[in-house]
């Protein structure tokens, strides 16, 4: 050994590329939407980007001027260094974009090696605009998010107040299930969503129902959250919303609040009782399941079997399935 020289790091090689990434510093970038249009307190750079670096050592939020061999783009459409960028190129999606921003999609996705989607739905449709490989990764928790925050429900009797939250363009999906509440002895609706937006209700229901408006933030959202006996989180099946993934409903299982996604399941949680047992039947294995660990070892997969490529594959990730055996394509979002 040469005394003052300064040993290389190991080439990355095909047998171990997992231990070449944990033995350099930083080798995946991630581009977040936050970032990429100068906003804050995005819930899918919270959910996609910022819960898994807790988990991910040789991943970062991108910083220009770093040398990545793996740049993740968290739904951020930065063409010009995607076509630049000679490294691994994935994008990641949790909202149907192919809606409004179809022809920035498709060549959004013409630059990358693999598409990544958060449901299920989101995958089967954007398979329809690629022959690359598209996976879904859903929406998990990181416990660190949620400790210390669990609703206790014993002695509360029947529920009186309920809580939706999430961006106020989703009020139709409230809009859906608010009429039955009075009916079930709901009392109080409570709302936290973006400011400036305040939920009112259907002039039919006036005087029926008290509503509470509550400002989003990622500090103070759980808080307001536990004010509530129940959290309602209708789905609808049609438009933009049958791709929607159930982050909601893990965020409010993991504080010990029940979810309910139609009338019956509203009715059936009112009593105390229903609602003791749910919380323990939900949160029994619910970080486990659906640890972001599991996020982060999936795109490990994803970028290993990315690396493993043949290089006289003229079609991106064509290999792919000799290399990825654990990471399935059949995940269907609860």
């Amino acid at each position: 050994m040469v005394v003052g020289k300064v040993a290389e790091p190991p080439p990355f090689s095909n047998v171990s590329r997992l231990q070449a990434f944990a033995m350099r510093e930083k080798t995946v970038g991630i581009v977040t939407i936050e970032d990429f249009q100068r906003r804050q307190n995005i819930g899918s750079t919270r959910i996609r980007a910022r819960w898994l670096l807790n988990y991910w050592p040789e991943a970062e939020m991108f910083s220009t001027g770093r040398c990545y061999e793996v740049v993740i783009f968290q739904k951020a459409y930065w063409l010009q260094y995607a076509e630049a960028f000679s490294g691994i190129k994935i994008l990641d999606l949790c909202d149907p974009d192919f809606l409004t921003w179809r022809r920035e999609l498709k060549r959004m996705i013409d630059c990358c090696d693999a598409v990544t989607a958060s449901t299920q739905a989101l995958v089967d449709v954007l398979k329809e605009y690629t022959s690359r490989p598209v996976f879904c990764i859903p929406d998990r928790l990181d416990p660190q998010a949620f400790e210390g925050m669990r609703k206790d429900h014993t002695g509360s009797g029947p529920a009186k107040a309920v809580a939706w939250y999430g961006y106020s363009h989703n009020f139709p999906a409230l809009n859906s299930i608010v009429d039955a509440l009075p009916e079930l002895g709901i009392e109080e609706l409570l709302v936290v969503a973006d400011a400036n937006q305040p939920y009112h209700l259907p002039p039919a229901l006036a005087g029926k129902l008290s509503v509470r408006n509550f400002t989003w933030g990622p500090d103070t959202v759980n808080q307001d959250l536990l004010k509530a006996d129940i959290v309602i989180n209708p789905r609808i099946l049609t438009g933009r919303w049958k791709y929607k993934s159930n982050n909601k409903t893990l965020g409010a299982w993991a504080i010990g609040l029940p979810v309910a996604h139609t009338r019956e399941e509203l009715a059936a949680l009112i009593p105390e009782d229903a609602r003791v047992r749910e919380v323990k039947l939900r949160h029994l294995h619910l970080f486990d399941e659906h640890h972001v660990r599991r996020s982060v070892e999936e795109y490990r997969r994803l970028i290993e079997a990315l690396e493993l490529r043949a290089p006289c594959s003229s079609t991106p990730g064509s290999r792919l399935g000799e290399y990825v055996p654990l990471l399935r394509t059949d995940r269907v979002a609860v």
